[in-house]
């Protein structure tokens, strides 16, 4: 009778401690150190999304965008209007996305010449079914393009006087 309860005990106490876990014995994790992080002076080239696939998009907008996260906006745009090219899609959204993202691209390396001309290019190649629903993302680039011309000669007539 005694073995019995002893039995019954031992099989309880090892029941309870595998459904609990054995929580008694988990020690709490250590807390996450914190470090002051040092950055080199003049730090080098960013990391640049490196490409195995031309043939596959989503690695050539990929690499796109990290290159324009990187400040090399030129190459960017240039990845950007390669991309509209080669790649083609159902709607035909694609090729004018790609082309207004490298508008905004060429903005920004400084170039707004080149990214009036291309945004013209657009402009002239949407029937009439994209240009009702594209026109206010044209309107709203072209708009950018301006008021930045516009900040610009501000910048100049200041300086000169």
């Amino acid at each position: 009778m005694k073995t019995r309860i002893l039995m019954l005990t031992v099989v309880s106490l090892i029941t309870g401690f595998s459904l609990s876990g054995c929580s008694w014995f988990k020690k709490d994790p250590p807390a996450p150190q914190m470090y002051e992080t040092a950055f080199a002076p003049q730090q080098g080239s960013i990391p640049v999304f490196r490409i195995k696939d031309r043939n596959d998009v989503r690695e050539v907008i990929a690499l796109a965008r990290s290159l324009s996260s990187a400040g090399r906006y030129k190459e960017s745009a240039e990845i950007y209007l390669d991309a509209a090219k080669r790649f083609k899609s159902s709607s035909g959204n694609f090729k004018i996305d790609c082309k207004m993202a490298a508008v905004r691209e060429y903005w920004l390396a400084g170039n707004p010449a080149k990214a009036r001309q291309l945004l013209d290019e657009l402009e002239d190649e949407q029937d009439i079914y994209n240009r009702a629903s594209e026109a206010d993302d044209i309107r709203r680039l072209r708009a950018m393009l301006r008021e930045s011309e516009n900040l610009n000669k501000q910048a100049v007539a200041a300086n000169s006087n």
